[in-house]
């Protein structure tokens, strides 16, 4: 009897188990139905994937042109500058070289201390002379 029992309790619980992995045609369709669905997704998650490669692609080289043009605009300020800076130093020497050129050819002072000592206060060029000046600040 016990043998029939055990034999009687496996044949119900196979025959459960065989049963209910059976499906039924509706979620066979159904399965096929949310694969198709998963497949279209993905194909198209791969298209839009593929676009935002190709926006990259194009600001990568809008990035690279707009790099080259601020090298190329760097370089003409750093010329700009060295030639402005040349200009500078060649005014410079000039001026040096005229004062020392005019100061050489009249063996007197450069032009500028010249001018200086031409410059004397009037009031000081009267007492030189004996005189009184015709206005003062006081006056």
């Amino acid at each position: 009897m016990r043998l029939i029992k055990t034999v009687s309790f496996i044949a119900v619980v196979g025959t459960a188990t065989l049963l209910g992995g059976c499906a039924t045609r509706e979620s066979a369709e159904h399965a096929q139905a949310s694969a198709d669905l998963a497949d279209s997704d993905a194909k198209a998650a791969h298209g839009a994937a593929d676009r935002a490669q190709a926006t990259a692609d194009g600001a990568t080289k809008t990035a690279q042109d707009a790099t080259v043009l601020a090298q190329s605009a760097n370089d003409k300020v750093d010329r700009l500058i060295a030639d402005m800076q040349k200009r500078r130093e060649a005014a410079l020497h000039h001026r040096h070289h005229r004062r020392h050129v005019a100061s050489n050819a009249s063996n007197t002072c450069p032009p500028l201390q010249q001018k200086s000592e031409l410059k004397k206060p009037k009031r000081e060029a009267a007492l030189q002379f004996g005189k009184a000046p015709d206005k003062t600040a006081s006056n």
